[in-house]
């Protein structure tokens, strides 16, 4: 279960990143990105507003520059937040299924046609993240300069006006994203690292299940279990542990990629089909 373990954090992570992303796009109004007396500013408009891509400040409050061209091209550029949620989102969902086959994959010896479903969930929720970080930075920055510039003027002419709590939602987004994407790389490095190391029973033969492999040894040293009688044997790639003299044994086990097992005055020899690294 070791792969399910290393992606786990990262896929945890994206989780929580699809919910702040999410959270703060698919209300008009709660969570608010600027807090006017009682009007809350959100994605798709205002309180009492009609819900659309694109909206004006209230005539009431803004003048003539927050209402002018410039600004009112910002406002559609918000669109840009729930694009980020829906990838987050995407990665999420990619992730889930990645992480329902991935231990289904390695409790059954890792034969399973099932990798191919776990590896491409997790692979997708990678690239789902990688796509939403630059939106969602975009967006963040864009979000910002609109509210920020409204949230002065409006100040400088005596209205209260405050920072809404998506803000710092969007803001820790990008951060968890960050951390996850990092996470994944790290994950990732660390399966080579150990897979390089300490071996791995992705290339066993069906029935064959690696207990142990010798810590004091040669890397190539493995115990493993037969499933067909129970047996649990001492061996490595084609060959006997303590270099055993039945040459017969070794050359059919390099010629064949079939799983075998004789004894010998030295040790039992097991072509276990494994390649190590």
């Amino acid at each position: 279960m070791k792969y399910t373990f290393y992606f786990l954090p990262c896929y945890c992570i994206f989780l929580l990143t699809a919910y702040l992303l999410i959270a703060a796009s698919i209300s008009a109004e709660t969570p608010s990105f600027l807090n006017v007396g009682s009007l809350r500013f959100g994605v798709f408009g205002y309180t009492g507003s009609s819900k659309r891509i694109g909206w004006s400040f209230p005539t009431e409050l803004a003048d003539g520059a927050l209402n002018g061209h410039f600004f009112r091209r910002l406002t559609p550029a918000l669109v840009l937040i729930p694009l980020s949620a829906a990838l987050a989102g995407a990665a999420a969902l990619s992730g889930t299924i990645g992480m329902v086959f991935l231990p289904m994959w390695e409790i059954l010896h890792q034969r399973s046609p099932l990798g191919s479903f776990a590896a491409t969930g997790i692979i997708l929720m990678a690239a789902f993240s990688l796509l939403a970080f630059p939106i969602a930075l975009v967006a963040w920055i864009l979000e910002m300069i609109l509210f920020g510039v409204a949230r002065q003027r409006l100040r400088s002419h005596g209205v209260d006006a405050a920072w809404g709590n998506a803000n710092w939602m969007v803001l820790g987004a990008l951060f968890t994203l960050l951390v996850g994407l990092a996470t994944f790389a790290f994950a990732v490095a660390l399966s080579m690292v150990c897979d390089g190391c300490c071996g791995s029973d992705r290339d066993l033969e069906p029935g064959v299940t690696i207990i142990d492999n010798a810590v004091n040894g040669p890397p190539d040293v493995f115990t493993v279990r037969l499933e067909d009688n129970g047996q649990i044997v001492t061996t490595r790639r084609n060959g006997p542990v303590d270099g055993g003299d039945d040459p017969k044994a070794q050359d059919d086990g390099s010629s064949k990629g079939d799983r075998k097992s004789t004894d010998s005055s030295d040790s039992t020899v097991v072509d276990c089909g494994y390649t190590k690294g």
